[in-house]
């Protein structure tokens, strides 16, 4: 099992709010969770490690983030502090 969390994701206008909702376990049930970006998938358990999920306030989607804005950050998906 890989904890995770679980957030709600709401579009607005040009972007996407985010809220905390709770923690998660995942299990994963299709395909190799090895053959994921691993790079990502290490800066992701470094997030959780540090906690601070609650202060998420956006994904970014397919742009562009600032890294020190985003308790996560990857090339394709980011989770931000900002407002969306």
């Amino acid at each position: 099992a890989q904890h995770g969390a679980a957030f709600a994701i709401e579009r607005r206008g040009g972007g996407f709010a985010a809220a905390f909702i709770c923690p998660a376990y995942f299990v994963h049930g299709d395909g190799d969770p090895a053959a994921a970006d691993r790079g990502a998938l290490e800066r992701l358990r470094a997030a959780f490690r540090s906690g601070g999920a609650e202060s998420v306030r956006s994904l970014v989607w397919r742009r562009t983030a600032e890294v020190g804005r985003c308790w996560f950050w990857s090339p394709e998906w980011s989770l931000s502090y900002d407002p969306a």
